[in-house]
Order: C-alpha cells, then sequence, then structure tokens
C-alpha cells in the first residue's frame, strides 16, 4: 500500500511539473513592437506622422493645447512643417531640446526613424 501511494505521489508530481509548464505563449504579446518589422519605405504625414501624434502629442498641443504644450500646437502639417527641427529633436531626445512626449518614455526606435525619414525626404503631406 506505501507503494502504491509513493508511485501514485510520483504520478502526480510528474503531470504537475509537465503541465505547469505548458502554457500558450502570444507571440503579439512576447515580440511586439522590438520586433515589428518597421516600414519606412513609404513616410507621408498622411498615413505615418500624424497617427504618431495624433496619439503621443495632442493630449498637450492639440487645437485647443494646453498650458502644458507651451503655446506650440501641433494639430495641422503646416504646424508641424513648421517647427520640424524642433520635432525631431524632441522624439530623438537630443539634449538641445526639449524631450518628448512629456514626463513619458521615449517613442520606439521606429517612430523616431519615421520622423528622421520624413524630414530627410522632403516632408511628403
Amino acid at each position: 500500500m506505501k507503494e502504491m501511494k509513493l508511485f501514485l505521489l510520483f504520478i502526480f508530481a510528474i503531470s504537475a511539473l509537465s503541465l505547469s509548464s505548458c502554457y500558450y505563449d502570444n507571440e503579439e504579446y512576447l515580440y511586439s513592437e522590438s520586433t515589428k518589422k518597421c516600414d519606412t519605405t513609404d513616410v507621408s504625414y498622411s498615413k505615418t506622422i500624424a497617427p504618431i501624434i495624433s496619439s503621443y502629442c495632442l493630449s498637450c498641443h492639440g487645437a485647443t493645447y494646453k498650458a502644458d504644450g507651451k503655446n506650440i500646437p501641433l494639430s495641422t502639417y503646416n504646424d508641424v512643417v513648421g517647427i520640424i527641427d524642433k520635432v525631431v529633436g524632441a522624439v530623438q531626445h537630443n539634449p538641445d531640446y526639449s524631450s518628448m512626449p512629456k514626463n513619458s518614455s521615449k517613442l520606439n526606435a521606429c517612430r523616431v526613424k519615421a520622423f528622421e525619414i520624413w524630414q530627410a525626404n522632403g516632408l511628403k503631406q
């Protein structure tokens, strides 16, 4: 009887160990931003830059910008193009500019690269 209990305990332990190591790995969760391909082949304001600005900048720099936005609106193409050097320096966290987004982590490398490429390629609307 004692041998049977030990055998069942052994089987239970092996089963518990094997089941606890099996779980569903979601590729999107595990390899989200860091491994996604960074497509910068056709960067334009409307397709690439405006969505980034909308997500990360307009809460302070929108049409009804707050005092936090230092009266620097970024709601339109012309707003952004007018101060593109400042915008690129800010998202790069260049020490000569105020790092943006303020009080937040730096944009991921792909988003920063999008601004750089957009500027280098002539600011396509």
